[in-house]
């Protein structure tokens, strides 16, 4: 454990999950760190939750650091719009599902208004995002109510990544005065259509216990 990454801890089943895209400054769990916590072949085999701190903006304002979010690992069951953790090159990343393309899978963060920059492949998922525990109050991301919110943020975090790629050509052709004017828009519907669907799933989040 002490050989793990500066800002990596792993210790009864906790670790640190940095959820950037490859364009940001990433430090999380790396795919040895992984490894480590699964030492055996078939370790991997057995569902079991893991506790993860979360660090990076890019799952803004759906995830937030510093939040402690349950992961299922494997997660053999995926489907459109569910925040996936990822392994990409050597870090491990949380990103929402909003697309395939042959049979590889088109992911991106609620925060950020474009797609990240590659297409994963199905066998880099290692786990899904369960729920978020905030103010006291559980936020599920799967199951229940969970499942058409999650369709909506995923419908609408791909939509505002073809937007985000429409914007992008604009401001090449016929940009403003700042030449990114149409990108801008772009990252304010995206961050204002998050900002609803968050209002949406606090209402529908259980209250905790008197």
């Amino acid at each position: 454990m002490d050989s793990f990454v500066a800002g990596v801890r792993c210790l009864q089943g906790r670790a640190t999950v940095s959820e950037e895209s490859a364009d940001f400054a990433v430090a999380g769990l790396s795919v040895s760190d992984l490894q480590a916590m699964f030492p055996a072949p078939d370790a991997r085999q057995a569902e079991r939750v893991l506790l993860i701190p979360v660090s990076g903006t890019s799952m803004e304002p759906t995830l937030h650091p510093g939040e402690q979010v349950e992961v299922l690992v494997p997660a053999r069951r995926t489907g459109f719009g569910d925040i996936l953790l990822i392994r990409h090159r050597e870090i491990l990343f949380l990103h929402r599902l909003v697309g395939r393309k042959g049979g590889a899978l088109r992911t991106k963060g609620d925060g950020r208004a474009h797609f990240d920059g590659w297409l994963s492949r199905p066998e880099e998922v290692e786990g899904c995002l369960l729920q978020v525990r905030r103010g006291g109050r559980a936020r599920a991301f799967r199951g229940g109510a969970a499942r058409p919110l999650g369709w909506l943020a995923g419908v609408w975090s791909a939509l505002c990544g073809h937007l985000y790629r429409l914007a992008l050509r604009l401001d090449r052709e016929i940009g403003g005065g700042t030449g990114n004017d149409f990108r801008d828009d772009a990252v304010r519907l995206n961050w204002a259509g998050f900002l609803l669907i968050e209002a949406i799933a606090s209402l529908l989040a259980p209250r905790p216990a008197a």
